[in-house]
């Protein structure tokens, strides 16, 4: 098999972008989890950094099987070690508890969350917990089906249809709406096999073949594409802000394709 979503590496080296146009003097805490998921937001963010990954002053990890206030004391650290730009390579559950717990530690950092953790069913979470949210940065590349930007859009509306014939699925949910744009790739994908649907030609087709330029759920501009040489499908993503209880976008779509080995 293949991903479908963007590499981490590469979404970590969007962030260190971000940083290096709009914060060059920040001090970086990062709070990761401790595995290929967390080390590969990590290594993203450290070489898009390049000569100025000195910026990070603390990286501290946690184990997955560990409860969540336990973070209390890596963001203690951090916090203790001057931070003031945080990044949160987390799972949604322990995003909400840290975002929870740096709030109650009144701590105010500007935060950057990793996308897996962005959709805003779960930012609600954390603030029903106590978390201030305004401010906080992320990336995106499927359209958010809570943003009444995208309420006319006709991607949008074919979600919808979709999702209502599913009794246990949350309209707002945008692992929904990742879901869909999935399947739309896979049905691109058995499409382009056709009669022949032996596993080595689907995967051929998946892993080299790629060239979708409209599904409808993934933001304007973003492509799915591979090639013989180039095995993520997407690699594009845009810079959001959270404030007035949603995401914004900012700015335009930046493409690290080609940066990933």
């Amino acid at each position: 098999t293949i991903g479908w979503q963007p590499p981490y590496q590469g979404e970590g080296r969007i962030y260190a972008k971000d940083i290096l146009a709009n914060h060059a003097s920040a001090k970086i805490g990062v709070l990761y989890q401790n595995d290929d998921y967390g080390q590969d937001y990590l290594k993203g963010l450290k070489d898009g950094l390049g000569s100025n990954s000195s910026m990070i002053v603390d990286a501290e990890s946690y184990d997955v099987t560990a409860a969540v206030p336990t973070l209390a004391a890596q963001l203690s650290r951090l916090k203790g070690k001057g931070v003031d730009t945080l990044f949160i390579f987390a799972t949604p559950a322990f995003t909400i508890g840290s975002l929870a717990i740096r709030t109650a530690l009144g701590w105010a950092p500007l935060t950057y969350l990793n996308s897996v953790s962005n959709p805003a069913v779960y930012m609600r979470i954390a603030a029903s917990k106590g978390a201030k949210l305004d401010g906080v940065v992320s990336v995106a590349y499927i359209k958010d089906p809570t943003d009444p930007q995208w309420a006319n859009d006709d991607g949008m509306k074919l979600y919808k249809t979709v999702i209502a014939n599913c009794s246990t699925c949350k309209v707002d949910d945008g692992f929904n709406i990742y879901g869909v744009a999935v399947a739309w790739t896979m049905v691109d994908v058995l499409t382009k096999a056709g009669s022949n649907m032996t596993r080595q030609n689907v995967m051929n087709i998946a892993a080299t073949q790629l060239n979708e330029t409209n599904n409808p759920f993934l933001l304007p501009g973003v492509v799915v594409k591979t090639t013989s040489n180039d095995h993520f499908p997407i690699t594009q993503e845009q810079v959001i802000t959270w404030s007035a209880n949603g995401w914004h976008l900012q700015g335009s779509l930046t493409d690290e394709r080609g940066t990933i080995t």
